[in-house]
């Protein structure tokens, strides 16, 4: 699968086209408000990216895509997370996650679109120096980890101004961050994906998004020295259990296999940096 900067009028309208059919097929479905323009920002002013199967039938068609932009480029949707300690520029947003769905659900290729667009999310900002990451989710009764298990919620859920369900009621966002320790935990996990990048990270191929791994980090966090949940994804995006023989290895050892798998000096001195970060 690979990732591609979207600058084309017509790839952004088609990354638009995709977003709004995942939206409504979310849950009960949402859209943004009439009166609201604050998708038309983040389409205009994000870096977006698409994700085609480069050896497919049909290798420029997008299969998924994902928007991210930091505090520098402008603000956040929502006034929480406050993550004004940090430099603007190295704290981004992601958010506008989407992938194609046909019939009952994620197809094998588009389950592997949205895997690979969930690795760039963490791998792009990572390489361009990110401190820190947020999003916003859905709020619903579950936990929220069992769907993110890298980040941690940043407060209450929040009431979303600018989007309502289908038929009209509230939807609420719930803030989650990826920063610190966590953050060097997961990037590094995503190094250890055979990938291949250009110099400015506007393309990058990820040849088996599937073999990440992902730790549930409440409980690195709060008990170091316990074993942690260890999630990878399955068929459908989400987190499942993977076999205790997954056991976590400490950012530390990843540094010079990172290196040479991404084939860029950044990747080394990204987690040196995340490492010593506040």
């Amino acid at each position: 699968m690979e990732l591609r900067l979207i600058t084309a009028r017509s790839e952004r309208e088609v990354f638009e086209e995709g977003l709004t059919q995942a939206r409504t097929l979310k849950g009960r479905g949402f859209r943004e408000k009439n009166s609201s323009r604050v998708a038309q920002v983040h389409l205009a002013f994000s870096e977006l990216y698409g994700v085609y199967d480069e050896n497919g039938p049909e290798p420029d068609q997008m299969l998924a895509g994902f928007a991210m932009h930091n505090m520098a480029q402008f603000g956040p949707t929502c006034m929480r997370p406050d993550l004004s300690h940090l430099p603007p520029e190295n704290v981004y947003e992601i958010g506008e996650l989407w992938s194609v769905v046909r019939g009952n659900g994620l197809s094998l290729r588009s389950a592997r679109a949205l895997v690979t667009a969930r690795a760039g999310c963490v791998l792009i900002p990572g390489l361009k120096g990110a401190r820190a990451l947020f999003i916003y989710a859905v709020s619903r009764r579950e936990d929220m980890n069992t769907i993110y298990p890298e980040f941690e919620p940043f407060g209450p859920p929040v009431l979303a101004s600018y989007v309502e369900t289908l038929d009209g009621g509230a939807v609420y966002l719930q803030p989650l961050v990826l920063q610190r320790h966590a953050l060097v935990e997961v990037f590094s996990r995503f190094c250890t994906l055979r990938f291949e990048t250009n110099s400015d990270y506007s393309r990058m191929r990820i040849h088996n998004p599937f073999a990440v791994v992902h730790v549930d980090m409440r409980l690195v966090s709060r008990h170091p020295d316990s074993q942690p949940s260890v999630r990878g994804f399955g068929s459908n995006g989400l987190g499942k259990s993977f076999p205790r023989s997954f056991e976590r290895v400490e950012p530390a050892t990843f540094s010079h296999q990172a290196f040479q798998l991404a084939g860029s000096v950044h990747a080394e001195e990204t987690m040196k940096e995340l490492s010593t970060a506040g």
